[in-house]
């Protein structure tokens, strides 16, 4: 593995630092230099393999959930993914106070300009949310065990949810209904 493909924790770093000045200082005293490098690598190692586990921890937890919770197929079905994180990210600036003309006039904005990488996307997403928390003194983190935890608790609630929804729907099974009851009454 090179240097560019292991993982940049803040640990991870500071071990690299560690190391080199370790090695500086035992090579100049003179001990055993292969000992120290050998030690140092594995320093290393554990650190690298602890800021991997650190990366996937919530996620993993969150794809267990969902394979528990819907099973495979609607795990990674990327349309319903993209409308319940659609869904969830306009819940949440609803309720911290964008309003609805905010919203729409966003959507026009961000539908106006070229598409982004997703992977970049997913970055800012992950800047913006946790600038929007510190400003509004919600710990993201706790937001996000929190919530992770109380769905363990309504499974059988959300599969029933998902059953009755009409099947590549961006909407809600309630919302589904009522845009139909409207269009037949209209």
């Amino acid at each position: 593995m090179t240097q560019e493909q292991k993982p940049e924790s803040a640990e991870f770093r500071l071990i690299g630092e560690q190391a080199a000045n370790f090695a500086h200082w035992v090579r100049d005293e003179g001990d055993d230099f292969h000992k120290v490098l050998a030690r140092v690598g594995q320093e290393l190692r554990a650190a690298e393999a602890r800021g991997a586990a650190e990366q996937d921890t919530y996620q993993s937890r969150v794809d267990d959930w969902m394979a528990a919770c819907f099973g495979a197929e609607i795990s990674a079905d990327r349309m319903e993914r993209n409308h319940r994180f659609l869904e969830e990210a306009i819940e949440l600036v609803q309720s911290t106070g964008c309003t609805k003309s905010e919203a729409h006039q966003l959507v026009d904005y961000v539908y106006g300009r070229p598409v982004g990488d997703p992977v970049q996307e997913v970055g800012g997403v992950m800047v913006t949310l946790a600038a929007l928390c510190s400003a509004h003194a919600i710990t993201l983190t706790d937001a996000a065990e929190t919530e992770l935890a109380r769905i363990w608790t309504k499974v059988k609630k959300i599969r029933a949810k998902q059953a009755a929804k009409p099947k590549h729907s961006p909407l809600p099974e309630h919302a589904a209904e009522q845009r139909r009851k409207e269009r037949a009454d209209g």
